[in-house]
């Protein structure tokens, strides 16, 4: 039924326009409604603004500029327990780039845990030209669908791709891995991210049959980079795909925790 309502909404051209009113309600309160509004006035506990409505929703599918940075907080926070965990010394980092970066969601909370210089690169424009025009905090650019990124061989320690393979179809996620590989230094992280079986069952019963029996299916795949196309994924189907050239440090299935349900891996490049 709740597929059947969204191709509907979807023939109607009203899809994004629901969804919009729909993450409003969802989240509304008087608390909350008040916080967007000194949100609004006074900036983000950064003291930088926030991105405007439209471009939060296009990110996150979402209103709220509070959820735009408690989503980014928690990613984050969640990103540096992982790397300690591993003992992977983040105060000797020295360049990072969030890859797919979107507007600064990410971005802005890195330079609470490193000293690093921080990059993001995006495939909008619309995106990237609000960061570096609002942002200081880093060096923004923008990327073509396709690699290459201007960036030298073995230029970082860390990058990120959080929500990035998730809107890639099978020829691009190769491609793109093997271009963060070149431009990671050995011994490096990738950290990115997947949708596997646990969300599979917003796709429909024949999808769900090949993702079963290949281990990888995709939605929309014409929209490649655009978050209307869905990609999933199992990680067997990473690990024989997408690992070559790197050592596996971590893999983290998916958790019911709020913006922590997408499976994460963390590579690591070799020598």
């Amino acid at each position: 039924m709740k597929n059947l309502i969204k191709k509907i909404l979807s023939s109607l051209n009203v899809l994004d326009s629901a969804r919009l009113l729909y993450s409003f309600i969802k989240k509304f309160s008087y608390n909350a409604w008040m916080r967007e509004l000194d949100i609004r006035k006074n900036g983000l506990p950064d003291h930088y603004p926030a991105p405007p409505t439209n471009l939060i929703f296009l990110v996150i599918r979402s209103v709220w500029a509070f959820e735009y940075w408690n989503s980014g907080l928690t990613i984050v926070d969640d990103l540096e327990k992982q790397l300690k965990h591993h003992t992977i010394k983040i105060e000797l980092l020295h360049r990072v780039l969030d890859f797919g970066c979107g507007c600064a969601r990410l971005t802005r909370h890195l330079t609470r845990f490193t000293s690093a210089r921080v990059f993001g690169s995006d495939y909008n424009k619309t995106l990237i030209d609000w960061c570096s025009q609002t942002l200081p905090i880093a060096t923004f650019s923008r990327n073509d669908l396709a690699p290459p990124l201007l960036f030298e061989n073995d230029y970082f320690d860390l990058i990120l791709a959080r929500s990035v393979f998730t809107h890639l179809d099978r020829d691009l996620q190769l491609a793109w891995i093997q271009e963060l590989h070149r431009i990671i230094k050995p011994g490096g992280i990738l950290y990115f991210t997947t949708h596997s079986g646990a969300a599979t069952q917003r796709i429909g019963r024949t999808l769900i049959h090949r993702f079963n029996t290949e281990g990888f299916v995709s939605q929309n795949s014409d929209i490649q980079g655009d978050n209307k196309c869905s990609v999933y994924q199992t990680n067997e189907w990473v690990f024989h795909n997408l690992a070559k050239g790197f050592s596996i440090v971590d893999y983290i299935p998916g958790r019911h925790e709020e913006h922590l349900g997408q499976d994460i891996y963390l590579f690591q490049r070799q020598t």
